[in-house]
């Protein structure tokens, strides 16, 4: 459900929710989620519909201003070499009773699944990935730049893809800037198609980050 936030940009209603689960095949011990479970979760998750939310540029939806348009340019091709695919998403991390919940970023390398950098915050915002990533190059720059230098010597055009799924965090016009002034090339998803980051969504399943 919190995915489903996420992509969308607003909290979706509990009808609005099971056609979406519905789409998606999903279901809980192999039952489909009625709208009692629906809305029995989103009150466990204090999750209350509202309207998408508008942002400053031209006044339009989050993820409806030019600054959604980013081509997905690993398209599912996620090993190439070290350090040359870095994949990242977003989780929550539910506790005391499922009363609380805090949120997780993660940037990993899709070659050799090593996690780069991480964050935890109270908040879903653009500041907890922005520190998931400090860390990462923080911990990693040099070897980013090693695998960019070794490209270049065998005559290949240097690239670091970051790829996301399509979440206002992570088109955000501060994050971006910060790829581009640290030469990434920033890759995205398209909408409605999570195999495009399928080794980050299932790294957090495969871990039992997801809360049940």
């Amino acid at each position: 459900m919190i995915d489903i936030v996420k992509t969308f940009g607003f909290v979706p209603g509990r009808r609005t929710f099971c056609a979406l689960f519905t789409r998606m095949h999903f279901n809980i011990n192999g039952q489909p989620v009625g709208e009692k479970k629906v809305t029995r979760l989103m009150q466990e998750l204090n999750l209350f519909p509202n309207l998408r939310h508008k942002d400053a540029y031209k006044g339009q939806a989050t993820y409806n201003h030019p600054y959604y348009n980013v081509n997905d340019y690993v398209k599912r091709y996620f090993r190439q070499d070290p350090r040359k695919v870095i994949l990242t998403d977003i989780t929550y991390i539910s506790y005391n009773g499922n009363k609380n919940i805090s949120y997780l970023c993660v940037f990993k390398d899709a070659f050799t699944n090593e996690i780069l950098g991480w964050h935890i915050s109270k908040r879903m915002d653009v500041t907890l990935v922005e520190r998931a990533y400090c860390m990462m190059m923080d911990l990693h720059e040099k070897e980013i730049e090693k695998a960019c230098k070794y490209m270049k010597e065998n005559g290949k055009k240097p690239y670091v893809y970051i790829h996301s799924d399509n979440g206002s965090q992570y088109l955000s016009t501060e994050f971006r800037e910060i790829l581009e002034d640290d030469g990434f090339i920033q890759s995205v998803s398209r909408r409605g198609n999570s195999l495009d980051n399928a080794p980050m969504e299932s790294f957090f399943w495969k871990n039992e980050i997801y809360s049940k």
